[in-house]
């Protein structure tokens, strides 16, 4: 009787070491799931990234087939402007009045 008992104890500490294992080591389940969430994280990352390339590949498309984008493109992002064209530029009032008392 006393060796099945010291059998039966051995079994359940080595049966709670295999537990701690599986739950707390450095390859156990805690890490498992924290690297799964990791790489849900990235997934949603690269997705978005993914979207972002196909929307600059559609923008470079468009640039270089068509003249008028590529035109668009520079007045909007370069302020230029064609020839026989007036540039006006609006300054708001607060900005105007902020620099005239500065100066005095």
């Amino acid at each position: 009787m006393s060796m099945l008992k010291s059998l039966l104890l051995v079994f359940v500490l080595l049966f709670g070491l295999l537990q701690y294992k599986l739950w707390f080591s450095a390859n156990g389940m805690t890490h498992t799931l924290q690297l799964k969430h990791q790489i849900s994280r990235q997934t949603q990352i690269n997705a978005r990234l993914s979207e972002r390339n196909q929307t600059l590949a559609r923008e470079i498309d468009a640039l270089k087939s068509n003249k008028s984008a590529m035109e668009s493109l520079a007045r909007q992002k370069l302020g230029m402007i064609k020839d026989n064209e007036t540039y006006y530029q609006f300054v708001a009032p607060s900005k105007l009045a902020k620099s005239d008392t500065s100066a005095t």
